[in-house]
């Protein structure tokens, strides 16, 4: 039988560096998705343009970060672990954002786009 075991040390997790530079003027945020079924910030504040999340999930949940008008789904992200999330916005508005695990418990938040 075998036993696996992880860190523990009280820490949050650090989010995980980016694999690759991003694309020259991104707008980079970063967000973390709590076991209270939080995303902090919920909301977001860029312009039009090019932008890389890089979310950290602390807890022992499993997140997502899905916003269909976006096209932007990062799938299951594990407890205790980030992923980077690069995408576009194409012009001002507000674009809705969502864990699909915890949706139903208010875990959402929007990006707010303005020029």
């Amino acid at each position: 039988m075998a036993s696996l075991m992880g860190a523990c040390d009280g820490e949050p997790p650090k989010p995980a560096p980016a694999t690759s530079p991003p694309p020259p003027d991104t707008q980079i945020v970063q967000l973390t998705a709590d076991g209270a079924r939080h995303f902090t910030p919920s909301t977001i504040s860029v312009h039009p343009g090019k932008v890389r999340i890089v979310l950290a999930t602390t807890g022992e949940m499993k997140h997502t970060f899905t916003s269909p008008t976006l096209g932007v789904n990062s799938g299951e992200i594990p407890a205790g672990k980030s992923v980077t999330l690069d995408f576009n916005v194409p012009k001002t508005g507000e674009y809705p954002f969502y864990c699909a695990y915890h949706q139903g418990q208010g875990m959402a938040g929007t990006i707010s786009v303005k020029a």
